[in-house]
């Protein structure tokens, strides 16, 4: 519509002026939206919603805002679909305003609510797995979501169902093929949301292994057994691994039926001379396996063995190679006190002498023994003395005494870097210290003893003492006269070069005979100070007594010049 404005306005002199203008008022769309279908706003999630556009106006254009969080949709269709999910276990109401919107901007809006009930999702796993072998004996384990009732099909027929939460089935499958089973799965909510899952659960036929053996009882050697497999069920496609018991490397055979079989020997013993033969049968997704036991009786022993090594000296360990026939249990004696059940046994004999070992070799038709000598040779006895054990460098000499018995031949280790193989040498030392010395003893056949003795022999220095004639004494105070032989370029603390003092005392005088210094420390000299005042430059006397390492006593005196 369209209307038209006139405005006069006169001023106070009665003079005026007309001013017209056109108004033009567009007309306001009407929203309406209807619910297609049934028109019903509750439903199950996902509920598809048709929007139905009867809205009036020209040219308009529609905005939808759902409010379940989606985007908004601007439209210029009549119609409009939209789908409203509830993963949530509460019925969720969602308000979708529509607003219908002209060309010149005219609005208007329509509320629609929608009630969404929470979606059922049918959902469940097999426990163990969903490839079983027969019988499958599987428990369902319910995943669903927000179901309150449950149906369970366990085959496509639906013959056998259940309506527990997380039913146990067990599923047969007695042919050679690969069973499948379709398990249905239909849940529901109070509120008759439905949904239904189907999963397959495969069994696999499950071999159940058997064989029988003829005859099941021989004697060594003329034995031939023969095996006839009777695996139910049974496919010649499937694999078959046959152990026979006697520790051959697998598999013995892969036939379905191996037929005869000769073995190299008898039975163990422990056994009861029986094999142990196994079948394991596999069809790639299942398999079995089953034991039985057959008799194979030993012939009469025969008692044979060899060493790696039949004399040496002490110890002698020696290996035992048995090569006795038709043995299944052996008995070694060492003729040392021990014997040994062990098929090839490693011995040690320690003590010198002959032995004659025997082996014993034991089987269900008898027994045989043979016997073998052994020789441990003699081991010296490594010993001596040394004099005197305490020697003073440079011109004392070490005596060593071999005391050793049964030997013929000597190393001496004097431990520092020199050796002998005199009987009973001598020896210089040219350096301080404390030496371990090593003899070793050797027989004619190079047995050996050794003896090491620590502390053999002390070296002692003859010692060493001197002192300066002058010092320059620190102005910067006293230093408690610690000093390090290794300051050669200091000379401010007056103190002996000195080696191998054990016993020391160092006194320091001046010019009128008074004492100004003592020290009972060789590693402590003079720093020049007295009474925390360093003294004055003169001359002054110094007297030494003491005693050096070799127990040799000293007692020495002279001057020494303090310069300032």
């Amino acid at each position: 519509s369209t209307y038209s404005i006139s405005l006069t306005a006169t001023s106070i002199h009665g003079c005026s002026k007309i001013k017209d203008s056109t108004v033009v008022v567009h007309p306001k769309p009407l929203a309406v939206i209807e619910l297609g279908g049934d028109g019903n706003n509750t439903s199950c999630s996902p509920f598809e919603v048709k929007f139905e556009n009867v809205s009036q106006g020209i040219n308009l254009e529609y905005e939808y805002i759902f409010g379940d969080g989606a985007d908004s949709t601007t439209v210029s269709a009549n119609d409009m679909i939209h789908v409203f999910s509830n993963l949530t276990s509460q019925t969720q109401l969602y308000t979708t305003v529509f607003t219908a919107t002209t060309e010149f901007g005219c609005t208007d809006q329509f509320i629609q609510e929608v009630y969404v009930y929470p979606q059922v999702i049918a959902d469940f796993s097999f426990d163990p797995g969903a490839e079983l072998c027969n019988p499958a004996t599987v428990t369902m384990v319910n995943n669903s979501l927000n179901g309150q009732n449950f149906t369970w099909y366990f085959d496509e027929n639906n013959s056998s169902s259940s309506y527990v939460v997380s039913p146990t089935h067990t599923f047969l499958n007695n042919t050679v093929n690969d069973s499948v089973f379709s398990v249905t799965l239909i849940a529901s909510s109070n509120f008759g949301c439905i949904d239904t899952l189907v999963l397959p659960l495969t069994v696999f036929p499950q071999p159940v292994a058997n064989f029988s053996i003829n005859p099941p009882k021989q004697t060594y050697p003329n034995a031939v057994f023969e095996f006839d497999n009777q695996t139910r069920p049974i496919s010649p496609e499937w694999d078959f691994v046959w152990d026979f018991g006697d520790n051959k490397p697998q598999p013995q055979s892969t036939e379905m039926q191996p037929g005869a079989y000769e073995y190299e020997t008898w039975g163990p013993k422990a056994d009861n001379f029986r094999y142990f033969v196994t079948l394991s049968v596999d069809n790639g997704r299942c398999s079995d396996h089953i034991t039985h036991p057959l008799t194979l009786f030993p012939a009469e022993p025969e008692a044979l063995f060899e060493v790696d090594n039949s004399s040496s000296c002490p110890p002698l360990r020696v290996k035992f190679i048995n090569a006795s026939s038709y043995g299944n249990s052996y008995l070694w004696d060492f003729d040392d006190g021990t014997t040994s059940t062990e098929e090839e046994p490693t011995h040690t004999f320690y003590d010198e002498g002959y032995y004659n070992v025997s082996l014993t070799v034991y089987g269900d038709g008898g027994q045989s023994v043979t016997y073998k000598q052994l020789q441990v040779y003699p081991l010296p006895e490594a010993n001596f003395s040394v004099l005197p054990q305490t020697v003073v460098l440079p011109d004392d000499t070490a005596s060593f005494y071999n005391l050793s018995v049964g030997a013929t031949s000597y190393l001496w280790d004097f431990g520092d870097g020199a050796i002998s193989t005199l009987v009973n040498p001598s020896h210089y030392y040219t350096e301080l210290g404390t030496f371990e010395v090593q003899l070793i003893a050797f027989t004619e056949f190079f047995c050996s003893d050794t003896l090491t003795r620590e502390a053999a022999v002390v070296v002692k220095g003859a010692g060493t003492l001197r002192f300066p004639n002058a010092f320059v004494p620190s102005k910067t105070g006293p230093s408690g006269g610690n000093y390090f032989l290794q300051d050669a370029y200091r000379n401010e603390i007056f103190h002996p070069i000195h080696e191998g003092v054990i016993e020391y005392k160092l006194m320091i005088f001046n010019r009128w005979g008074q004492q100004i210094f003592e020290s009972n420390d060789v590693n402590i000299g003079w720093d020049g100070y007295y009474n925390g005042q360093l003294s004055a430059q003169d001359v002054y006397v110094w007297r030494a007594v003491g005693k050096f390492s070799n127990g040799r006593s000293f007692n020495m005196r002279g001057n020494v010049t303090l310069l300032r």
